[in-house]
C-alpha cells in the first residue's frame, strides 16, 4: 500500500481521537488536509490527558533542617529518557518553628542527583490510568553548608512564618524539563525546615522532538 500524502506518524494523537470519541477501526486522522478546511474545536481537559500519553504527577519534600547545612531539592530528566517533564506548580510551606523560607529556584544540565534519592512510589500519580511511577527523579540534600547548584538561577521564593507561598506557571509560562536537565530549590537560610511540593506532568517525546 503506498504511504497517504502528508501521512501523520505521531500515534498518541490518533489514540486521543479514537478513544475520547470512541471510534472504531483504523486511525481517523491519518493524513493532514490538502486545503484550507473548517475544523471543530474540542473541550480538553486534565481528565482526558492520558489519552494523549501526558501522565501527571505531585509529591511534596519534607526535608529536616541540619546544624550548619542548607537544604535543597532537586527534580531531575535523566538523560537519555525520552521524556519531556513540564513543572506546573511549586508550593512552598512554613510553620512557625521553622523560621521564614527564602529559596533561590535554579535550571539547567544535570547528570547527577543530589545526596538523597525520594524512592519512586505509585503515589506520586495524579491519574490512576496513567503511568503510575514518574520517570524524573527527586533527590534532596541537607548534608553540607552549600549544596550543588545548578546553571541558571531562575526566581526567589520567600514564605513567611505560618505561610505558603505557591507557584503557579501558567500555559505559556510552564518550565520544560528536558532529558539531562533538571529544576532545583535551595534553601539560604542553615540548618532550616524545607517544604516544598512539586507538580508536573510528563510525556514522551516524538521523533521530530528529539533534535
Amino acid at each position: 500500500m503506498m504511504a497517504l500524502y502528508n501521512e501523520i506518524n505521531v500515534g498518541r494523537l490518533n489514540r486521543f481521537l479514537q478513544k475520547h470519541l470512541s471510534i472504531k477501526g483504523p486511525p481517523p486522522a491519518p493524513q493532514l488536509a490538502g486545503d484550507i478546511q473548517p475544523s471543530l474545536g474540542l473541550e480538553v481537559d486534565v481528565d482526558t490527558f492520558y489519552l494523549q500519553g501526558i501522565f501527571r504527577y505531585a509529591q511534596q519534600i519534607n526535608l529536616a533542617g541540619a546544624v550548619g547545612n542548607a537544604g535543597a531539592v532537586r527534580l531531575r530528566n535523566p538523560v537519555g529518557s525520552n521524556v519531556v517533564v513540564v513543572l506546573e506548580s511549586v508550593t512552598v510551606s512554613v510553620r512557625a518553628a521553622d523560621g521564614v523560607a527564602n529559596l533561590i529556584v535554579q535550571g539547567g544540565p544535570a547528570t547527577t542527583d543530589l545526596a538523597v534519592v525520594v524512592a519512586a512510589t505509585t503515589g506520586q500519580r495524579i491519574d490512576s490510568r496513567g503511568i503510575q511511577n514518574a520517570t524524573s527523579i527527586l533527590s534532596t540534600d541537607n548534608s553540607t553548608p552549600t549544596p550543588p547548584t545548578l546553571q541558571t538561577e531562575r526566581r526567589h521564593l520567600n514564605a513567611g512564618i505560618n505561610s505558603s507561598v505557591e507557584m503557579v506557571l501558567i500555559d505559556d509560562a510552564k518550565w520544560s524539563i528536558l532529558p539531562g536537565d533538571a529544576v532545583q530549590l535551595t534553601h539560604t537560610a542553615l540548618n532550616t525546615v524545607l517544604r516544598v511540593a512539586f507538580q508536573w506532568r510528563e510525556r514522551h517525546l516524538e521523533e521530530s522532538e528529539r533534535t
